[in-house]
């Protein structure tokens, strides 16, 4: 969820967030031409309490 909130005299504020059991970034790296770089797949699993 996401919310955005502001009384009088204050700063407005940012509120987010997330609710997932399993979550999984798809990583792409580069060498130094931008090019040839290598996947990598990491994440973790709440119900089962493992990396993935």
């Amino acid at each position: 969820s996401y919310s955005v909130s502001a009384s009088g005299g204050s700063a407005p504020g940012e509120s987010m967030s997330l609710s997932y059991s399993k979550i999984v970034a798809d990583l792409q790296g580069a060498d130094k031409t931008n090019k040839n770089g290598q996947n990598m797949k990491v994440g973790y699993d709440l119900t089962t309490g493992k990396p993935q």
